[in-house]
């Protein structure tokens, strides 16, 4: 009798554990597809020329990137459109860079937009008050050409666009006579959010190095650069030193200004893809110039300490150029390693 009880108790958790793993064996059934269109829950404008809209879930960032999904209009009678620059997404929220807004009520229509399912949302209206806190964030390129780029021919033209309008812009390009390009072959669109950089006027057989800042009205700025040479190799050789920290550094060769650089925080520069030659080394601060004559033989060159030099009057328009691009507040000096 007592054989028979155990024989059944065993029996019994045999059963509830061979169940129990089977049970865990067995796949879990697969998601359910994701059929719900994402929402928008709130709007709220960031500064006088940035909003915010909040959504449900994560979103599909080709959606959001076309303007034409936003319209925004005041209460006004007749009612005011106010303009849409551009749209970002940061996690599941969208950012809109916009014109001016006003300390009103507005509302935004919303359509268009898809979550990563590819769900598409309804059409929404929401209200906001527009805001009247300064505008501190700097624009955004939201299209620039690569760092880099061989085999440029004369009619070749570089386009730039940014998040928002550009209300003032400063240009360098080395190496030339004429430190900038000229306005004609700088060109915008109605919005000054697309710029158009035309080099036809350049020798191509050169290795050209373009340097820009872009400021929004409110004087927040963007820097960019990028070169480019109708090669279809680069030149190899390189210039390396060390120097104070946050030193900016002017090459020329035959008189003629053709690259620029910034030492890092160590003090360390390095000028890449030169030809070799003879070239002279200026370090630009306030009205001082550190120069030395360099022969480039090899990659790497002690610089020796120099006294500083009275600055020449034909350099002062591209020394102020410069130091807006590249502000320093160092005191600059070279030093043999």
């Amino acid at each position: 009798m007592t054989s028979t009880k155990y024989f059944l108790i065993f029996t019994s958790y045999f059963l509830l554990l061979t169940s129990y793993f089977l049970g865990c064996a067995k796949k879990a059934p697969p998601p359910s597809p994701d059929r719900w269109a994402p929402k928008l829950t709130k709007v709220n404008a960031i500064d006088n020329t940035h909003i915010r809209l909040y959504f449900t879930e994560r979103l599909d960032e080709n959606s959001v990137k076309n303007i034409a999904n936003y319209s925004i209009r005041d209460w006004k009678v007749p009612p005011t459109i106010l303009e849409v620059y551009s749209s970002a997404l940061k996690n599941q929220d969208i950012f809109l860079a916009v014109a001016k807004m006003e300390p009103i009520e507005y509302t935004i229509i919303v359509k268009g937009v898809k979550d990563i399912s590819l769900n598409l949302m309804k059409e929404t209206q929401k209200r906001f008050t527009g805001s009247i806190i300064p505008d501190t964030t700097a624009p955004v390129i939201l299209l620039k050409p690569p760092a880099i780029l061989t085999n440029v021919k004369q009619d070749t033209f570089f386009t730039v666009k940014f998040s928002e309008p550009i209300k003032k812009f400063e240009s360098l390009i080395l190496p030339t006579s004429h430190f900038s390009l000229p306005t004609s072959y700088l060109s915008w669109d109605s919005s000054y959010t697309s710029l158009t950089i035309s080099p036809k006027i350049l020798d191509t057989s050169l290795f050209y190095s373009f340097y820009a800042r872009a400021y929004d009205a409110d004087s927040n700025s963007v820097f960019f650069t990028f070169s480019f040479t109708g090669k279809e190799k680069l030149p190899e050789l390189i210039i390396e030193g060390e120097t104070e920290k946050s030193a900016l550094i002017l090459v020329f060769k035959d008189k003629i200004p053709i690259k620029v650089a910034v030492s890092d925080i160590q003090g360390v520069y390095s000028l890449k893809h030169l030809d070799k030659g003879d070239y002279i080394l200026k370090v630009f601060k306030d009205s001082n110039i550190f120069e030395q004559s360099i022969e480039l033989i090899v990659s790497r060159q002690d610089v020796d300490i120099f006294s500083p030099g009275s600055i020449d009057s034909t350099f002062i328009p591209l020394l102020e150029t410069i130091q807006i691009i590249f502000p320093s507040e160092s005191r600059l000096y070279y030093h043999k390693k």
